[in-house]
């Protein structure tokens, strides 16, 4: 599967975020598209006040809560941040995504920079 068509994907889902930093992610393997995701902010009740806090799901942990974890292993997470006029942004996992990736057995990492693309095996992520 050529890269533009994870992007494309991956950008599809960026547009369903509602957060101020749209994020999308989908998840190849096999010559297919495993599952895709975007980053989410939710209302979570706390305590005995029931207060309401703010807790977000970002894309790459999205895309991964779809499928068995067997399944993860030896795939590619293709990542994209889009702004509101879906032009590119600077989309690398953050540490705590990457680790979540590692832990997964993902292989491979593609995110999206200000003008174009770039690629990340996850063993090289230091």
């Amino acid at each position: 599967m050529r890269y533009q068509s994870l992007l494309n994907r991956a950008k599809r889902e960026a547009i369903k975020s509602q957060h101020t930093h749209r994020v999308g992610a989908c998840l190849y393997k096999g010559g297919s598209i495993i599952a895709a995701g975007y980053n989410q902010v939710r209302l979570k009740r706390t305590g005995l006040s029931y207060t309401n806090f703010v807790e977000s799901l970002h894309a790459e942990r999205d895309a991964c809560s779809k499928v068995a974890k067997a399944k993860l292993k030896g795939s590619t997470i293709c990542v994209v941040r889009i702004n509101n006029k879906g032009k590119f942004l600077f989309a690398k996992p953050c540490k705590d995504c990457l680790a979540l990736l590692t832990m997964l057995g993902i292989r491979k990492v593609i995110y999206t920079t200000d003008c174009s693309f770039k690629e990340m095996l996850i063993a090289n992520h230091k």
